[in-house]
């Protein structure tokens, strides 16, 4: 008012002077009305956060209330699931005592029953039987009439063939001993020479050796099969007396395959003793020293197949050796033929050769006809 008065009046410089300080005056009213609303804004503001931390208090206790409540109520729950549980596994056990004593008491009135109906059947079939008898026994004087005629038929049969087999076997005994006597003759003469050049540590051991072999060719020359593992140990006897013989010129081995039962299978005596000796006396006739034998026994195709072999002059160098051969051949050929009935019967000769293409030895190779027995 007074400002606008001095201005009308143009007295500025009162005018001034009024109007800064009525500015004054509103500024400092306004200070103290934003001093009091932003009092009153706290004591507000502590108000609803006092009364804030009130009910989050009484909401903590409510739910500690509740949540102690739902606890208890659990408990009871559970201690109730327990009681009801056990309740029906009383009942259950119960009622499968009571079912077990039932079933057990049906069963055994089935035992009975069926012993009963075992009985009677028992007793039908004896009366059957009984009945039966007659026709039973004029049934088996039949029978026993058909078989008698059968088996006498069959006697005469056997007969007959046991008849062509002795013939046979007699023939093959005849072709052994013809081998025998020719083998004891040059053994009792190296024994002779042993003794009469005074050499007799080596007569007494090649006359026990040659004694045993004696005993294992006239014991076998009676047997049409002997064993496999029986011909290997009178082979190596054989070969060990004549080792002695030549005072140990050559050496020798004998192999039988893995594969090979040896006290399974059964072949013919003697079969091999020809064709080795002839290695001996004539493919190592030129021969001083380190003179090899092998033999050698496999199975090729389920087939049993004898191999002998040596380092000597090999075949057809001389006539004597080819004779010798031939001799050894017929004899063992006869003897196979009559056991395998092929008169078409073979057995390999070949010399052996060293890279050079120079005869380094022969070897001798047949099958054996066997039997095998488990």
């Amino acid at each position: 008012m007074l400002y606008k008065i001095n201005l009308a009046n143009k007295n500025y410089e009162k005018a001034l002077q009024f109007y800064e300080f009525d500015k004054k005056i509103n500024d400092s009213t306004r200070i103290e009305t934003s001093k009091r609303e932003m009092t009153e804004q706290q004591l507000k503001y502590e108000f609803e956060k006092k009364e804030l931390q009130q009910k989050i208090i009484q909401q903590k206790k409510l739910a500690a209330v509740t949540l102690e409540q739902q606890k208890r109520v659990a408990a009871v729950k559970l201690e109730a699931q327990k009681k009801t549980a056990l309740e029906t596994s009383k009942n259950k056990l119960a009622r499968q005592q009571l079912l077990y004593d039932f079933e057990k008491k049906e069963l055994n009135q089935k035992i009975l029953q069926s012993k009963k109906v075992t009985a009677l059947k028992l007793e039908a079939e004896k009366k059957t039987a009984a009945k039966n008898n007659w026709l039973i026994g004029l049934s088996s004087l039949l029978l026993l009439l058909l078989l008698g005629s059968y088996f006498y038929y069959r006697n005469n049969r056997q007969k007959q063939a046991i008849t062509v087999l002795e013939k046979n076997q007699i023939k093959q005994k005849l072709l052994i001993t013809q081998m025998n006597p020719h083998f004891i003759f040059n053994s009792v003469q190296n024994i002779r020479s042993l003794i009469n050049n005074k050499q007799n540590d080596e007569a007494v051991d090649y006359l026990g050796k040659f004694s045993k072999l004696t005993r294992q060719i006239l014991e076998n020359s009676n047997e049409n099969y002997i064993s496999l593992e029986e011909e290997v140990e009178m082979i190596e006897n054989y070969l060990s007396i004549q080792q002695l013989l030549y005072e140990n010129k050559f050496t020798f081995t004998i192999d039988v395959e893995d594969a090979i039962e040896t006290e399974s299978i059964f072949l013919p005596p003697m079969l091999a003793q020809p064709f080795i000796e002839n290695a001996i006396k004539h493919g190592l006739s030129n021969t001083l020293e380190n003179g090899k034998i092998a033999v050698h026994f496999y199975l090729k195709d389920e087939k049993l197949f004898f191999e002998v072999t040596d380092n000597g002059k090999g075949f057809d160098t001389d006539k004597k050796v080819s004779n010798h051969k031939s001799l050894a051949m017929t004899i063992t050929k006869e003897r196979l033929v009559t056991y395998t009935k092929n008169k078409d019967f073979i057995v390999q000769t070949d010399n052996l050769f060293n890279p050079e293409g120079k005869v380094e030895g022969a070897k001798v190779v047949f099958e054996i006809p066997y039997i095998y027995e488990n």
